[in-house]
């Protein structure tokens, strides 16, 4: 007979009262793995994930995924009952998500000195756009405007065009991350410490995002240099970017290290290029960039996908 599988977090209890995505998207990451996670909506089903497209006869499908693997029920924190009630869940659990705007949990009759009262061994998650602290702690903050502030936003886009979207609140997932490995963290020092008293992670959108471009801050800190927008060249390797084949096809390929260049240049049939001073290490190319990209992208369109694709997996080249 098989053994069932025993997932990590079997037997952790967590509440998520945060709506949208990065808090969500963190208890369904936690859930994912085994843990226990009771959804709590207000019983009005006001929360803005349910709204956003894409829906199916009427279903919101992106609030379904993120909010896979738990328990709903409703639940208004506001009022009198509500409040027994929350408070009595709480009792039972290991971890708490909420992204409400600071003091906001406080201002329900929830706050830390309450929180440790009903459950000492608490860890809550508090998700914001700006941090719990500090000058734009008030300020509203939805993905976009974290990716904004970030710098992120100011990367995306062809030299000369404005700054873009990417499409995706790829904040909201980066913060949730981080939420979830947050609340890892506090469960194994938790372990090491069982009367630390509640642990409370402050996760924004806004500095999960300069966690990601950490090699910008450094760039700018130690060079006075500031990125801009490159589309989709890359700055630090080459040849990376994006090429159409000859039959209409965009493949990305990256040989972003000496070895995968050689390869590259084997496989495309130009072993020439190896030894050539504009490219002969990793700095030169990039610092000659676009001719670089000129002849591969030459290449890419002298061949069909199939070729392309074919010649460069054999040659151990990473393409897509």
């Amino acid at each position: 007979m098989e053994e069932k599988t025993i997932l990590p977090l079997e037997g952790l209890k967590v509440i998520d009262l945060s709506t949208v995505i990065a808090g969500p998207f963190a208890a369904a990451l936690l859930g994912d793995f085994g843990a226990e996670v009771i959804k709590i909506e207000l019983p009005n089903g006001s929360d803005g994930l349910r709204h956003l497209s894409p829906h199916k006869n009427d279903a919101p499908l992106w609030w379904k995924v993120t909010n896979r693997n738990k328990q709903g029920v409703t639940l208004d924190i506001r009022k009198e009952e509500g409040k027994k009630i929350f408070a009595a869940l709480l009792k039972d659990v290991d971890v708490l998500v909420e992204n409400f705007s600071p003091g906001t949990l406080a201002g329900y009759g929830f706050d830390s000195e309450t929180l440790e009262i009903i459950n000492p061994n608490l860890t809550v998650l508090r998700v914001t756009g700006f941090g719990q602290t500090g000058p734009m702690s008030e300020e509203p903050g939805f993905a976009r405007v974290a990716e904004a502030f970030s710098g992120f936003t100011y990367l995306c886009g062809e030299p000369g065009s404005p700054p873009l979207h990417i499409g995706y609140p790829i904040s909201d997932s980066v913060c949730g991350l981080f939420g979830a490995m947050g609340i890892l963290l506090a469960c194994i020092k938790r372990m090491k410490h069982p009367n630390m008293g509640v642990e409370e992670i402050d996760a924004s959108l806004s500095e999960s995002m300069f966690r990601l471009l950490e090699f910008s801050v450094v760039e700018y800190d130690q060079l006075g240099l500031s990125r801009e927008r490159m589309g989709n060249a890359s700055k630090y390797a080459g040849p990376s970017n994006i090429y159409r084949s000859q039959d209409g096809h965009w493949i990305s390929m990256s040989a972003s290290t000496q070895r995968v260049f050689e390869r590259c240049a084997k496989a495309m049939d130009m072993p020439e290029l190896i030894d050539d001073p504009r490219f002969i290490t990793n700095q030169k190319r990039v610092e000659n960039v676009s001719a670089m990209n000129d002849i591969v992208a030459g290449w890419f369109a002298a061949h069909t996908k199939d070729v392309i694709l074919t010649a460069l997996k054999n040659g151990d080249v990473p393409v897509s």
